[in-house]
């Protein structure tokens, strides 16, 4: 059962706004730098999508949705419906449930740079939250 206090305490210090958003987009790709093919960033730095108006946008959108997701895990329709609007814009994409799991370390980094170190409870909760995602994905359709 994921956390949901502990994930709830760790987003409300990083909120869902334009360089939050520039961020967690520097660290998913600094880790998993494969993934800037899908928004169209193979030939520029992390630092440089950081400062990206357009990636600060879409990581903005991006923490709203794990805000979202996160607030309504109990709530199954909520949850659901968020999940249906992700899958639409992961199709568009191109991206898989696989490339979702992707995510998560530079998702971690991000919150670590915000917060300090992440403790091992603090990792279980987003390793289980994140297979709570990629389940719901593929509940809603996304291969």
């Amino acid at each position: 059962m994921v956390n949901l206090q502990t994930l709830k305490d760790q987003i409300a210090k990083a909120p869902p706004n334009m360089p939050n958003g520039g961020e967690i987009y520097k660290y998913i790709f600094e880790q998993k730098p494969d993934l800037r093919k899908f928004w169209d960033m193979e030939d520029i730095e992390p630092e440089q999508i950081a400062k990206s108006r357009q990636m600060q946008q879409k990581g903005a959108s991006f923490l709203s949705s794990l805000y979202h997701l996160i607030n309504n895990l109990d709530n199954e329709k909520a949850f659901r419906q968020e999940m249906a609007e992700l899958r639409d814009t992961y199709k568009e994409m191109g991206f898989t449930v696989n490339h979702s799991k992707q995510l998560l370390p530079g998702v971690m980094t991000f919150f670590e740079k915000k917060m300090g170190k992440l403790t091992d409870p603090q990792r279980m909760a987003w390793a289980e939250f994140f297979d709570r995602y990629t389940a719901g994905l593929k509940e809603v359709g996304l291969n």
